[in-house]
């Protein structure tokens, strides 16, 4: 059940996330700015999309990195994403709520270990990835489904992600 301005009328989600950042205490605020990707999760239309957008500068950091170095900075921010996506899960009290997208920030990220980081990739690679994590095409969907808290956040879109990346390849090897 979601906190209540009064008792007829549910808070927006912009307001939730915002009291649930104020209401907590260090590590749930680490949890929420980290879930809500800095609050990019909070843009009014798309937050997915736009916090996809907003990894953007992310990617381009990795992409100057050492291969181990990378792979490491990266299982490190998707075990970040699992346990701030739970966290700010429970302080919202929502299944998935829609301003967590640090799950997009990570599928997008492990899109792109596939996909040359250029404008050309990284556009491939944005549009791939939101198609496959809005459709959710077997087995995605059932990774939601099936996982509980933080995990079951983030695994759809780590698979929507290596089906993006996978599909990139392709794409690339065959048309460009």
């Amino acid at each position: 059940m979601k906190a209540k301005v009064d008792s007829h009328t549910p808070d927006p989600p912009t307001l939730t996330l915002i009291r649930a950042f104020r209401g907590s205490g260090f590590k749930g605020k680490v949890a929420v700015l980290i879930a809500g990707w800095f609050f990019s999760g909070l843009f009014p239309k798309a937050p997915g999309t736009f916090a996809t957008l907003c990894a953007v500068p992310l990617v381009l950091g990795f992409g100057a990195l050492s291969g181990p170095f990378k792979m490491i900075l990266f299982v490190v921010l998707t075990c970040l994403a699992v346990w701030s996506s739970g966290k700010t899960r429970d302080l919202l009290r929502d299944e998935d709520p829609s301003q967590v997208v640090i799950d997009e920030v990570v599928g997008y990220g492990l899109t792109m270990f596939f996909l040359p980081i250029s404008w050309e990739g990284l556009m491939l690679g944005f549009f791939l990835f939101r198609g496959f994590d809005i459709l959710k095409p077997y087995p995605i969907r059932l990774l939601e489904k099936g996982l509980a808290g933080g995990m079951g956040i983030v695994a759809d879109d780590l698979a929507a992600g290596i089906y993006a990346g996978i599909s990139g390849m392709i794409i690339r090897s065959l048309f460009l």
